[in-house]
């Protein structure tokens, strides 16, 4: 039988989640970002979905002439508020000359992979709410569908965007 977990169990489960998240993430470095909890993220959310990560594409941002990825994104269900069936989120950072930026905090989306995600809209473009921790990757397994988030950072191979 195959568990199906209510919005309560959801918001449950982030609560667990953060506070673990919390107690064992490791250093961001020289970043910094406020927490906030996921009712927090929720209230800030235009849309707060379950969905499904397609293909991203690389970009410069006109204004900034910075990288920018445009990653599209397949919901399949919205939990909290009101977003199309597709959007393509907005993310500084990506390949420029060569190198790869990134935004410290900044959550990775990966194709394919299903994920719960607090979004808000603003002059009409899609954006995460508060970066990495309006990510949490949906798990399946025999005893029913697991959120989790990874707060940690990667830095490898990759240079910030200051």
């Amino acid at each position: 039988m195959k568990a199906v977990l209510s919005f309560s169990r959801f918001r449950w489960a982030f609560s667990f989640c953060a506070v673990v998240s919390m107690l064992s993430a490791s250093s961001a470095g020289a970043t910094s970002a406020l927490f906030l909890s996921d009712i927090e993220q929720a209230a800030e959310s235009t849309a707060v979905v379950i969905a499904r990560v397609g293909q991203a594409r690389q970009s410069v941002h006109a204004e900034w002439n910075r990288p920018l990825t445009l990653t599209s994104i397949e919901v399949e269900e919205v939990l909290l508020g009101s977003a199309p069936a597709t959007l393509s989120i907005e993310q500084l950072g990506g390949a420029l000359n060569g190198k790869v930026h990134y935004i410290p905090g900044d959550a990775r989306l990966k194709q394919g992979e299903r994920c719960l995600l607090f979004l808000r809209q603003v002059d009409g473009g899609w954006y995460l709410t508060a970066m990495k921790q309006s990510k949490y990757e949906l798990r399946e397994s025999k005893r029913g569908t697991f959120v989790r988030r990874d707060l940690s950072e990667d830095c490898s191979s990759t240079h910030r965007l200051d």
